[in-house]
Order: C-alpha cells, then structure tokens, then sequence
C-alpha cells in the first residue's frame, strides 16, 4: 500500500476546550471511544502537541488561561509560547502542506455578518477533506452556501442532500451533493477535497430555535468586550438548555470522529500497490 493514500484523521480541539461549558472531564470521557485512530491536536507553550482523547483530557484539566488559536492568531500564540486549544483553520495551517488529511469538527465556521470565517477561507485549494455536523446555527446560512459555491468549495452531505442547520433545525434547506464511501477514492485522486455533512437526526436537535437569537447576542456582546463570540454564544446556549447543546455538540462531534475514521479504513483498504 502506499501509505501517502492512507489518510490520517485529526481533531480540532477549540469546541472540546472551550465549547462544552457545563460538561466536564469525567462526563466527556464517558462518552470518548477508546479506540480510534484519530489525533488530537493543541498548542503546549506554543509547542505543537497532538495525542488520543486521554491525553488531550489530561491537558484539558488545566485549561485555565488556555487561547483558542485560528489561523489569524495562531503566530502569535506560538511566538509568546502559550497554551491553546486549536480550530479548523488552526489545523488546516498547520497540516495541510504535509499530505492526506481528514480533519473533523462539528459545527464548521462560516459567513456572519461581514465576517468570513477562516475554516472556511483556508478550506479552498487545500487537498484536504474537512467531516463536520453542518455549519452553525448562529451564522448566516444563506450567505455561507453563497460564498461557499462563489468560491466552489465543494459541498458534500453524507447519505443525505439537504443541509438544514447544526443542533437546531433551520426553516430553509439548502441542497448537497450526496455520496458514500466509494466517492472518496480514486487512483489518481487519493481523497476528495471539500466539506463533508453529517447532519444529526431531526428528532435530536434542540425544539426551539428562537433561543438561537439569545446565543447570538451573548456572542456579539462578549464580541463588543474584545471575547471570542463563538465560545460566548455557546456558554449561553448551554445554559438556556441546561447542558443540552453541549450534550449535543459532543456527540455530533463523536459521531464524525467515527464517520471520519470509516472513511480512512476504507481508503486504506482498497489502496493497492
């Protein structure tokens, strides 16, 4: 086989650190599966450091002052030698030069306002497969499908072709192209580059959307304060719901992992040569 087709599966870090408020080691680790072949990835002093779910929780216990490094930041926390939990963007700088990658997430960065999210700007052009829920809910789905094919980042949903929002169910459907495990491999193309959809199912996504606003304004606030809007917004989701958009977020996440995993298998499976 040749082992430059053989994907490797990496996890970005940012929602375990940041985005699970109310869920703690013992209950993540709980749910965590204990044997897969994907690595966790975060920033020790500035030092790239990448491990399984134990060793990253084990790290996680002393997550007090820890950044959450994007590619916009990421320099800047490596030069002043600080810990930090890594995003999509943070990865797809880090690794993307260094061959097959599948990089996994559960809600993926997009367009809110005037801003374009990095995950989404760095994914175009890099040979590198991104596994996520859906897009979240708190952006501007209309404008992040817009940008997304202006740019023609492909879109992909898995046994599925509507995408139609993350932990919430959004009221418009915007279509993917649906594929399996044959559609990612080929002899002259090792991994299908884009964003891949594993939406979760209708009957376990939170009932009310209006509490989307809530979160979206405890995000701009902490936004005006010079915070992260992303962590603040999922702070106030998770207490609205009593943990259960954390909840939620862990196994969208754990779900992909597996997913992800799948797919690397069977690329390396029917890899010959």
């Amino acid at each position: 086989m040749d082992k430059r087709l053989s994907p490797l599966v990496l996890a970005e870090t940012a929602l375990l650190g940041q985005g699970l408020p109310s869920l703690t080691n013992r209950q993540i680790s709980g749910l965590w599966p204990r044997e897969m072949d994907i690595l966790l990835a975060w920033l020790d002093k500035g030092r790239l450091q990448t491990g399984d779910g134990e060793a990253f929780l084990q790290r996680r216990q002393t997550e007090s002052g820890w950044k959450r490094a994007g590619s916009r930041n990421l320099e800047e926390i490596v030069a002043r030698k600080e810990d930090a939990f890594l995003t999509v963007s943070a990865l797809l700088q880090l690794f993307a030069g260094s061959g097959n990658k599948i990089i996994v997430t559960a809600g993926l960065g997009g367009v809110r306002g005037q801003t374009v999210s990095r995950d989404l700007l760095l994914i175009k052009g890099y040979p590198i497969l991104v596994v996520a829920t859906a897009f979240k809910d708190v952006l501007d789905y209309h404008e992040t499908l817009a940008y997304a094919h202006e740019h023609d980042i492909p879109l992909y949903g898995w046994e599925t072709g509507v995408l139609d929002g993350f932990i919430f169910h959004l009221p418009m459907e915007y279509r993917l192209k649906k594929i399996g495990y044959r559609d990612f491999f080929s002899r002259n193309r090792p991994l299908t580059p884009g964003i891949l959809f594993h939406p979760l199912p209708l009957t376990r996504r939170l009932p009310d959307p209006a509490l989307l606003q809530l979160g979206r304004t405890a995000g701009e606030r902490a936004e005006e304060a010079g915070e992260e809007f992303h962590p603040a917004a999922n702070r106030e989701l998770d207490r609205l719901t009593r943990g259960q958009s954390s909840r939620l977020q862990l196994q969208a996440l754990i779900g992909n992992l597996h997913l992800a995993q799948h797919i690397a298998r069977y690329i390396r499976e029917h890899t010959t040569g």
